[in-house]
């Protein structure tokens, strides 16, 4: 049944059929690309804005030091 169903889709309604499936692989063609490029921008986003900072070279940084004992209050 859903043979000769099929079989006659493609007899005759083939231009229909072709349209709604480039339609579909287009939809589906776009929303990979959304998707790659969120993925692309997502891994390079903190590595631009890191960039976009500006250092205060008058800081310098010091290694952490540990107190041997407690100072009184």
């Amino acid at each position: 049944m859903i043979i000769a169903w099929v079989g006659g889709l493609l007899r005759r309604r083939t231009g229909r059929l072709t349209a709604t499936a480039l339609g579909i692989a287009l939809a589906v063609a776009l929303v990979a690309a959304l998707g790659s490029f969120l993925a692309a921008s997502k891994s390079t986003m903190t590595d631009r804005a890191v960039r976009s900072v500006a250092v205060d070279w008058q800081v310098q940084v010091q290694p952490a030091r540990t107190r041997a004992r407690c100072c009184p209050l």
